[in-house]
């Protein structure tokens, strides 16, 4: 006989096997010893007895089809075909499908529960409510004994010692189980004081996490008023009310991050918050005080002119009098001096009137300095009135005060008693009447 490679031979023995009624498909029982699934989505495994061990691998386009991940020292029930790996001649099983040991009933009945809720759409997305951004207080529903407890409220108080804990104590394993966490369950939806509530125990075996896949349970969640967190078990186990609930989280701690927000956070929220809120509101208040300069600057104007045009008025009537009173006594001069011609004779009239003249002129130059000794006063006083308008401009930007006829009144003794007036403010209006008249010195 011709002899056979490796190759040869490791292909004829994998036919054989393939052909072998038994071995392409074939049950297993066993422990998993080891258990790893790898990013292209195979899962390599190792199965074994009291007496010897067998590789297994499950490929991806089965492993996506699991319903459950199963843990190392697990006791499993695996179907598949038993072949070599040609490459190195190695044993192996190619598994098609696995499932719990000794946990056959309630595997079965987890998948009819899974089954029947998933076809009425108690898990479809459009179920799910988000959760609060800031609850303020969140429900508890876990076992006063439980490890998860205190795993809870110690991630919370770290990262966010403000929110209030309501708790619902229930028992979470045992068959008084799903009743009690009914009723806890219960207790809290009924308030309406609550943010949110959250369902949590430890891991442990599908026996001991059985009250969380019963189907009363999941119904009367389903019909909750609050968003519902579960956290129940280790990253492996899964139940069916994880399914029902708007988020699940892997274990107790997760779940507590999952509701709280760290106090970082809150500071560069609210950051951010004050930012939005003030950055309009300064741009308002920049064009209100530049609106607000526009009408000071133009309520300045006015008000000089105002100021300036009494003032300028009564300095033309003052000097109007002045010419006016020079103009009558230069006539009563030349009247006289006309006068006085008439009345002289001949002879001293030449005389009479030289000295007349000399007279007349001396009059005319001391009338001369006293109007330009009232004209200086009266500039003097214009400029001192100037300085005071400037000194109390302040003042009268908060109103001003005008006669019935209108005039403006800016002196006590421009009114009497009686007299009728009218008062501009910025934002109106008010008529008066005078009741006294009680005059002080001024330096305007």
């Amino acid at each position: 006989m011709k002899p056979l490679k490796i190759s040869e031979i490791n292909a004829y023995i994998n036919k054989i096997m393939k052909m072998d009624p038994i071995l392409k498909r074939v049950s297993i029982v066993g422990e998993l010893s080891s258990f790893k699934a790898y990013p292209s989505g195979h899962i390599y495994m190792t199965f074994k007895d009291d007496q010897a061990q067998l590789p297994g691998i499950m490929y991806k386009w089965q492993a996506s089809a699991m319903s459950f991940l199963p843990k190392v020292g697990m006791e499993v029930e695996a179907q598949g075909q038993i072949s070599i790996y040609e490459k190195t001649g190695k044993l192996q099983m190619v598994v098609e499908e696995i499932k719990p040991r000794g946990q056959g009933a309630l595997y079965e009945e987890f998948l009819r529960i899974k089954g029947q809720l998933e076809k009425e759409g108690l898990f479809d997305m459009d179920r799910k409510r988000p959760l609060p951004k800031y609850p303020e207080r969140v429900g508890l529903v876990t076992s006063l004994k439980a490890a998860a407890l205190q795993d809870f409220l110690k991630v919370l108080a770290r990262r966010n010692p403000g929110i209030e804990v309501v708790l619902s104590p229930s028992s979470v394993q045992g068959p008084k189980a799903p009743e009690e966490l009914i009723q806890a369950f219960l207790r809290l939806d009924k308030r309406e004081d609550l943010d949110l509530i959250v369902v949590t125990r430890g891991g442990g075996s599908i026996e001991d996490l059985w009250a969380f896949n019963d189907e009363n349970l999941a119904r009367a969640l389903d019909k909750r008023r609050h968003p519902l967190v579960a956290a129940i078990g280790h990253e492996v186990d899964f139940t069916i009310i994880e399914m029902v609930a708007d988020r699940r989280a892997s274990t107790p701690s997760v779940a507590a991050e999952m509701i709280s927000r760290d106090r970082q956070e809150w500071v560069q929220d609210l950051d951010q918050a004050y930012a939005r809120l003030v950055a309009p509101l300064r741009e308002k208040i920049k064009g209100l005080s530049y609106d607000l300069d526009k009408s000071k600057n133009r309520m300045d104007k006015d008000l000089k002119k105002d100021r300036f045009l009494s003032e300028k008025r009564a300095l033309e009537n003052r000097s109007l009098r002045i010419h006016q009173g020079l103009k009558l006594s230069l006539m009563a001069q030349d009247q006289a001096l006309g006068q006085a011609r008439l009345s002289l004779s001949p002879r001293g009239l030449a005389h009479k009137i030289d000295h007349k003249q000399d007279q007349l002129e001396a009059k005319k130059q001391a009338l001369t300095q006293t109007l330009r000794g009232l004209l200086d006063q009266e500039d003097k006083s214009l400029n001192r009135t100037f300085y005071q308008l400037d000194k109390y401009a302040d003042g009268f930007l908060r109103h001003r005060v005008y006669r019935k006829d209108g005039g403006l009144i800016l002196r006590a003794q421009d009114v009497q008693p009686e007299d009728e007036i009218r008062i501009d403010f910025i934002d109106g209006l008010v008529g008066a009447k005078i009741n006294y008249v009680e005059e002080k010195e001024s330096d305007i």
